[in-house]
């Protein structure tokens, strides 16, 4: 039986996952026990949401772990695909750059949040993100960043009261 070999493309995002579950708890377990938020029942208890989070990281990342070593002892056909199950394929190696990508315009967005606020920097990064998608209708790509950025800032802070981050611009209409 001829096993295909382990990418170990196929493992950095599980494993990532991983080390951002492993930080959660770290995270929820010192930080927020310190300052005594740790505790009781789900509604005053900060690290309840993060650690369901982190549980549900770590069952994914353990699912995608399992079904990559999975993969790597499946007999390949006989058809001749095996070369192209073994290598990442063009299209594979252009989701992990998409992928990567992504992740720069989360980071960029972050950082972006405080100084612009959440009602310009929002739709920025919903115009990047489909852009990235290969939506390519300028009107369709500005009307769902603008209307689903817009739609969730009515959840948050016109339905739930939550503050939303104003900016440098002072915008604010919830």
């Amino acid at each position: 039986m001829t096993r295909i070999p382990i990418s170990p493309g196929r493992l950095i995002a599980p494993i990532f996952f991983l080390v951002v579950a492993a930080i959660v708890f770290w995270q929820t377990n010192t930080d927020l026990v310190e300052k005594d938020i740790a505790s009781g029942s789900m509604q005053y208890n900060a690290a309840f949401v993060p650690e369901v989070l982190a549980i549900v990281l770590i069952v994914l990342a353990v699912f995608q772990i399992v079904q990559t070593f999975r993969l790597s002892g499946a007999n390949p056909d006989a058809s001749g695909s095996e070369a192209s199950e073994q290598d990442e394929t063009p299209m594979e190696r252009g989701l992990a750059l998409r992928s990567f990508v992504a992740l720069v315009f989360l980071a960029l967005y972050i950082f972006a949040m405080r100084p612009l606020g959440y009602h310009i920097a929002t739709p920025l990064l919903l115009a990047s993100l489909f852009a990235l998608l290969n939506v390519r209708n300028v009107f369709l790509l500005l009307g769902l960043s603008v209307g689903i950025s817009y739609v969730s800032a009515y959840v948050f802070g016109g339905l739930l009261n939550v503050v939303l981050p104003a900016g440098v611009f002072e915008i604010a209409p919830f």
